[in-house]
């Protein structure tokens, strides 16, 4: 148990030294950026959608099909009749 307190502590001080030094090297951030926005582009967010889309049901290659209302009486559902 003793060793795992002082590995505790080890690490809970270098994160500090690693936190302070992420804060003062803010312009290696800045040079990452223009990398990271294409990476969420064309990378995240591309999966995101694409496992959004799998919930729907969108078929590319099949014509599109005209919504007809089960009760087609005129009442009301017919825009186009005059």
């Amino acid at each position: 148990m003793k060793f795992l307190g002082q590995y505790m502590q080890i690490k809970k001080r270098n994160m500090k030294i690693a936190w302070k030094k992420a804060k003062m090297s803010k312009t290696c951030y800045l040079f990452l950026l223009p990398y990271a926005i294409v990476f969420t582009a064309f990378y995240i967010l591309p999966v995101c959608m694409s496992i959004f889309y799998s919930f729907t049901y969108y078929n590319v290659l099949e014509p599109a099909t005209s919504y007809i209302p089960a009760d087609s009486d005129d009442s009301g559902y017919n825009l186009f009749s005059a």
